[in-house]
């Protein structure tokens, strides 16, 4: 038998079944967040009286209520956040998240929970991977992962609707205090677990490989460049000597004048060349020397062209 909302309503107030953290004191706050036994969980709530109504009206549907996204929430088994009221966290494409529940449940002992995503969160692309069913007995958060599968981001908000959970009448038995005797694990525990997307993990291994490409061949474009413009100034150097020494109408002024801008050219060359094989020099940087290096060239070779008499 599915309870329906004056039965939940009923439940929530005088069991305590659905729990509002923010009206319980700092020590009951730290008690929820660490691992325990949830007899004692149930002892301590079931002290505290009834609830007070009006704090879930909201979430209460014809059959269910609408559990809503807690503070914490871990993104890739890397990113981990703590939630405040007006905060976020965007779940990219193909992103897994682990998101910790603001109600605390504190289910009777003749009462199964049943839990899934909400079906506008599942038209948004979010896929629900946790277990469906709530045991008789369980008192705390409860935790599931969630996996974007659509192309675009997905906001996770605090204090935001999620999933929704249906309560289900048991039939009777004979039940003690140990019907749920394992103990809760806190929020820390699923940090050990490193769930991550194989698709996202694939693809950044995809993209670390390609940037090593990249590096490989950057790194060969460097000493290729170097060694062009060193074999360049030593041909263009000897070559100059070589018209000089062929040419006799040069007179020793015009002679000393080539020479002289021979050697700037050769130191030229060797602090192109040197900065060219520099690692720390990439993109516009490398272009921008690789410019300078042929203009450079070019000039050399109007100028002792035009001093040795051939133009």
């Amino acid at each position: 038998m599915v309870l329906l909302k004056d039965e939940i309503q009923k439940r929530i107030e005088s069991d305590r079944m659905i729990v509002d953290p923010e009206t319980l004191s700092k020590e009951y706050q730290i008690f929820f967040d660490k691992e325990y036994d949830p007899k004692v969980g149930r002892e301590k709530l079931s002290g505290l009286g009834t609830n007070d109504l009006e704090k879930f009206s909201n979430q209460i549907s014809i059959a269910s209520y609408n559990i809503r996204i807690g503070k914490n929430i871990m993104v890739e088994a890397e990113k981990e956040y703590n939630l405040t009221d007006y905060s976020k966290v965007i779940l990219k494409p193909f992103e897994v998240a682990i998101i910790q529940t603001y109600e605390i449940v504190n289910i009777p002992k003749d009462i199964i929970g049943r839990w899934n995503i909400k079906v506008s969160s599942a038209y948004d692309g979010l896929i629900w991977v946790g277990g469906p069913q709530v045991d008789p007995g369980y008192c705390g958060y409860l935790y599931c992962p969630v996996y974007n599968m659509s192309d675009k981001e997905i906001v996770l908000e605090f204090k935001k609707d999620i999933a929704t959970m249906d309560f289900v009448q048991t039939t009777e038995a004979n039940i003690g205090d140990n019907i749920f005797d394992k103990k809760i694990k806190p929020f820390d525990y699923y940090k050990n677990k490193q769930l991550k997307s194989a698709l996202t993990t694939h693809v950044q291994k995809k993209i670390d490989e390609m940037d090593d490409f990249k590096e490989k061949m950057e790194e060969r474009l460097h000493k290729l460049q170097t060694t062009f413009l060193t074999v360049i100034g030593a041909l263009f150097a000897t070559l100059s000597i070589l018209i000089i020494s062929m040419k006799t109408k040069v007179t020793e002024q015009e002679a000393t004048k080539v020479y002289q801008y021979i050697t700037y050219f050769a130191v030229g060359i060797s602090i192109a060349s040197f900065i060219n094989s520099s690692k720390d020099i990439y993109g516009s940087k490398k272009f921008i020397v690789s410019i300078i290096g042929a203009v450079f060239i070019v000039l050399s070779i109007i100028y002792i062209i035009k001093h040795i008499g051939m133009l």
